[in-house]
């Protein structure tokens, strides 16, 4: 299994607040997603990282010697780009973040775009989850960050703008109601019982989190094996 390297920034976090709860709120994620990614990193390393009871969380003998690694690797590797920065003084540099799984459909045309209006401008990318690129905006590391289900109020001079808007297509029985409807609005589909497939990939479940909180209520989450 391959560790999925945006995930530190949470373990970092959780080793530091000791918390899922206050993780989850540092970084504007759930709970369930903390736990979800924390598993999986460990399952990767092959290596519990994290003792874990009702009234506590405490790092292993293994997690404390992965979180220093782990806190030394995210110095390097921003020291790192702060010295191409340093060298690359005489270019003018704009610094993005976004989440990896965007990069593809939606950073790649931007680029390719940016590369023919302006050929001395050379771009900065880095893949880090939404939350991480909205502190590296406020922190001066980086120009511009694209996520999804960040805090609606952001801290001046920082400011949001829409991106794009994503369809999600529904499956509904015939016989509903709704059923004969080509668009529907979400709060339409609030009271209407949902069955969320999970083949255990993380593919779009980020991207769909804080949608279907919108649906907690009546979601019925089916695994797939």
């Amino acid at each position: 299994m391959v560790l999925n390297m945006e995930y530190v920034p949470e373990l970092l976090v959780l080793a530091e607040t000791l918390s899922y709860t206050e993780t989850a709120r540092r970084l504007h994620m759930s709970h369930s997603a903390v736990s979800r990614h924390v598993d999986a990193v460990e399952r990767a390393l092959g290596a519990r990282l994290f003792n874990r009871t009702t009234r506590k969380v405490e790092l292993t003998d293994a997690g404390r010697a992965v979180i220093a690694d782990f806190s030394a690797m995210q110095a390097h590797y921003t020291h790192v780009l702060d010295e191409l920065g340093r060298l690359a003084e005489d270019v003018p540099v704009i610094r993005l973040s976004c989440p990896d799984f965007w990069i593809p459909c939606y950073l790649e045309p931007l680029l390719a775009f940016l590369s023919l209006e302006q050929s001395a401008l050379r771009v900065k990318l880095e893949s880090n989850p939404p939350v991480v690129g909205l502190s590296a905006v406020e922190e001066g590391r980086c120009d511009l960050a694209f996520g999804i289900g960040l805090p609606t109020e952001l801290k001046p001079p920082m400011n949001m703008r829409l991106f794009l808007r994503e369809r999600i297509v529904a499956t509904i029985h015939e016989d509903n109601a709704l059923a004969g409807c080509e668009t529907l609005a979400l709060e339409q589909l609030a009271g209407e019982p949902l069955v969320v497939l999970d083949d255990r990939a993380e593919g779009f479940s980020r991207m769909n989190e804080e949608i279907l909180r919108f649906f907690e209520a009546s979601v019925v989450c089916v695994t797939r094996g």
